[in-house]
């Protein structure tokens, strides 16, 4: 525990240690055990502290000397490939992209194989879809949808003219009209490679 690197944050703040233990929530003699090397300071504390002392947790960390554990890399399946046509082709069975902090269990992705379409620049990306829910529940939203003929596609939903029939609008800008929809998979979130 850097002692007084903690000092001199919290003065530079403007925090007593009072005041900075009732800022966090805990009894001032609790922090002050912690910064004498008395008691082992918990991660939450350091987030909280880290805000406080507007300064990086990964600093708090290496200053209190607590034992961080690796992050934890996820990975998701793999569940199909956006073509050029914007449509979606299934995966090999077992492949897998690491995901991103935050998403929920169950997620699965699509990757990009856009080289030399007008959204090229997408070539590579991860959309991280959802769970299958009626295409109701996508409007206006990208999602990966399949339509009644069984083909796939990832775009906006929006109604179409009739009760039932939706229209996509793909990501190169191309509208998808008069379409009986199965099931969307709303994109929670990209990932630019």
């Amino acid at each position: 525990m850097n002692k007084s690197y903690f000092e001199s944050r919290i003065a530079a703040k403007g925090f007593t240690m009072r005041g900075l233990a009732r800022q966090m929530g805990i009894a001032s003699s609790q922090l002050s055990r912690t910064f004498s090397g008395h008691r082992r300071m918990k991660i939450e504390e350091a987030v909280e502290l880290s805000v406080l002392l507007g300064v990086t947790v990964d600093e708090i960390i290496a200053e209190s000397g607590i034992n961080a554990p690796p992050p934890r890399q996820r990975t998701c399946p793999v569940i199909g490939y956006l073509t050029p046509k914007m449509t979606v082709l299934p995966a090999k069975q077992g492949e897998r992209v690491q995901t991103l902090d935050g998403l929920p269990d169950g997620i699965e992705a699509i990757i990009a194989q856009v080289a030399g379409s007008s959204v090229s620049y997408m070539d590579g990306w991860a959309f991280f879809v959802t769970g299958k829910a009626p295409p109701e529940g996508a409007l206006d939203a990208l999602a990966l949808v399949q339509a009644d003929d069984g083909s796939q596609m990832l775009g906006v939903v929006r109604y179409g003219k009739q009760r039932g029939v939706f229209r996509v609008t793909l990501l190169d800008g191309r509208e998808r009209e008069g379409l009986v929809l199965s099931w969307a998979r709303r994109v929670q979130v990209t990932r630019h490679c």
